[in-house]
C-alpha cells in the first residue's frame, strides 16, 4: 500500500536511478518525483499537523504546503537538490518577505539528496541570501529519521522563534 497524493493504492514499485519511483497498478503507472516523495515522508511523519499541498502554478511564489496544528498556521516551500545550494525565485523571495513582514510563519524545507539531509530554514533569513546552504539551516535532520527527530521537526515548525527580517535597502523613487 502506497500513498500517492491523497490516494492509497496497492502497487508494484520500480526504483529508477534518477531518484524517481514508478508505481504500477494494473495498467496504470504513477511517477513519484523526489519532491513528492519528500512531501509524502513529511506528511506521514508529522501526523498531528493538518497539511494541505498546493499546486501554486496560478500564483507564483506561494509555498507548496500549508500546515496547521493547535491554532498555529504556517507555510512550507519544499526544495530538492543534489547540490549544496538552494535558490528561491524572485517570486518566492517576495512572497516569503511579505508574509514574514506581517508576522506569518513560513519555512523552506530542503532535502539534500547526496547527504540524505533534511534542512529547515525560516523564510525570514532566506530572503536576504542569494542561495541557501546547509550552513544556514536552523534545524538539520538525517533521513531516514526516527520518531524523535520528526517530533523535533514538528515542534520547530510550530514553536521556533523566528529571526527578524534582514534590513533591505529602501527603494528610492524619482
Amino acid at each position: 500500500m502506497v500513498c500517492y497524493g491523497d490516494w492509497f493504492v496497492d502497487v508494484n514499485r520500480i526504483k529508477t536511478s534518477y531518484d524517481i519511483d514508478i508505481f504500477v497498478h494494473g495498467n496504470d503507472a504513477f511517477v513519484l518525483k523526489p519532491e513528492s516523495k519528500y512531501w509524502n515522508t513529511i506528511k506521514k511523519n508529522t501526523p498531528g499537523i493538518f497539511w494541505t499541498r498546493l499546486e501554486s502554478w496560478a500564483m507564483p511564489g506561494v509555498p507548496d504546503c500549508y500546515g496547521c496544528k493547535d491554532g498555529v498556521m504556517f507555510w512550507v516551500e519544499l526544495k530538492i537538490t543534489k547540490d549544496k545550494k538552494i535558490k528561491l525565485s524572485p517570486f518566492q523571495k517576495a512572497w516569503h518577505f511579505n508574509h514574514a513582514r506581517q508576522g506569518g510563519r513560513s519555512f523552506i524545507m530542503a532535502h539534500y539528496l547526496g547527504d540524505s539531509l533534511s534542512c529547515i530554514f525560516p523564510s525570514s533569513i532566506a530572503v536576504g541570501l542569494s542561495a541557501l546552504s546547509v550552513d544556514h539551516a536552523k534545524l538539520t535532520t538525517s533521513l531516514p529519521a526516527d520518531a524523535a527527530s520528526w517530533n523535533q521537526v514538528q515542534q520547530f515548525l510550530l514553536h521556533c522563534p523566528l529571526p527578524p527580517l534582514p534590513k533591505l535597502s529602501p527603494v528610492i523613487s524619482k
